[in-house]
């Protein structure tokens, strides 16, 4: 079976989209069948980890001749692809001639049914990833990974009736460590002593320095906040110079996997992106700042199922608003039933459960 997954990431788009996609070509390639991406070569991209996992990949140029041109279909994101979806398509087409193509996956905020309909023609299975629910598709498969109390009846009228929908976090595309490690976790409970700070591979805006700077602010000398950045992260060098001054705060980048230092901390400061569904399949409490708006319904929806604390959007919280929620974080010693909540959220086995629902033969 040949498979090819449509998926960009740029410091615009975050790097989780390819990611999940990663962590399921590598659960299908167990299986015996190989993935072809096809991404476009945006700026703050991470295409280079496709070679270094041994996947075959083809990558288009940023834009097209006569640069984007809008759609004027509504679509929210459709600026993301950088070039009008017809051209994307065209692009894209070329590519499956060129082999024989049996599925393909779609990852993107950018594409909706228009796109899609033109796929179809080319494929036996088109499979799209969403959790926004804000535009129509025209698909076989649809995968939203998110928790949301709507259920189907958030794509009723965005997908086929004969659509197979996966919904809700049973189906979360994640690293096997964390199905391996989930039951084996601790919850959470007892003094704070290691606090994980983590806003992305890029972080456009800096949270994670304004958060730094609140936990300076509430001199906390006896606990220690574990710092992830990526490669994309460009103030660096204004964040490494806290470090100088205060020993309690560590660096962390070019991780392989978070689950080991998600394991090791007792609450995290985080954006509600692709690496919410990490922390909680290893028990880890949450407070959220939202650092995209397409962040905040996944955000609200947790918030009020008491998984996670949202504190706001990102130019809402100032560093006075999260000093003070500081004095919440760190003195808080009662997470127990809120770690259990997490834990009991997500198991880590949803790519498994994917490739059994929609990839293997029965």
């Amino acid at each position: 079976m040949n498979i090819f997954i449509r998926v960009d990431s740029s410091n615009e788009i975050g790097t989780g989209h390819l990611i999940r996609c990663l962590n399921l070509a590598k659960a299908l390639r167990k299986i015996g069948y190989d993935s072809h991406f096809i991404c476009r070569d945006l700026k703050g991209n991470i295409n280079s980890v496709l070679k270094q996992e041994k996947f075959k990949s083809t990558i288009l140029k940023e834009n097209s001749p006569e640069g984007f041109v809008s759609s004027k279909t509504g679509i929210t994101h459709e600026a993301w692809l950088k070039v009008h979806w017809s051209v994307d398509v065209r692009q894209v087409q070329k590519v499956l001639q060129a082999e024989q193509a049996d599925v393909m996956i779609v990852d993107h905020y950018g594409i909706d049914e228009n796109w899609e309909k033109e796929i179809q023609k080319h494929v036996d299975k088109l499979i799209v990833i969403d959790d926004l629910a804000d535009r129509k598709h025209v698909c076989d498969v649809l995968i939203d990974q998110s928790y949301s109390t709507e259920g189907p009846m958030r794509y009723q009228d965005l997908t086929p009736s004969s659509c197979q929908l996966l919904l809700g976090t049973n189906y979360v595309m994640m690293q096997p460590i964390y199905s391996e490690r989930h039951h084996d976790v601790r919850v959470r409970s007892g003094y704070i002593k290691n606090v994980l700070l983590n806003f992305g591979g890029s972080d456009l805006n800096d949270v994670t320095g304004m958060v730094s700077k609140a936990f300076i602010n509430a001199k906390k000398d006896d606990v220690v906040l574990n710092i992830v950045i990526g490669k994309q992260y460009k103030y660096k060098e204004k964040l490494t110079a806290l470090t100088h001054k205060n020993h309690n705060i560590k660096i962390h980048s070019n991780l392989p996997t978070l689950a080991e230092l998600i394991e090791k901390c007792d609450v995290a400061i985080g954006a509600a992106g692709t690496t919410t569904w990490e922390r909680c399949c290893l028990g880890l409490p949450s407070y959220i700042i939202t650092i995209a708006n397409n962040q905040v319904y996944n955000a609200t929806q947790l918030s009020d199922k008491g998984c996670i604390k949202y504190i706001g959007h990102y130019d809402e919280v100032t560093e006075e608003i999260m000093t003070n929620n500081f004095k919440e974080i760190l003195n808080n010693k009662n997470n127990s039933i809120w770690s259990q909540m997490c834990l009991d959220l997500v198991d880590g086995l949803g790519t498994q459960r994917i490739i059994d629902k929609v990839f293997k033969k029965k």
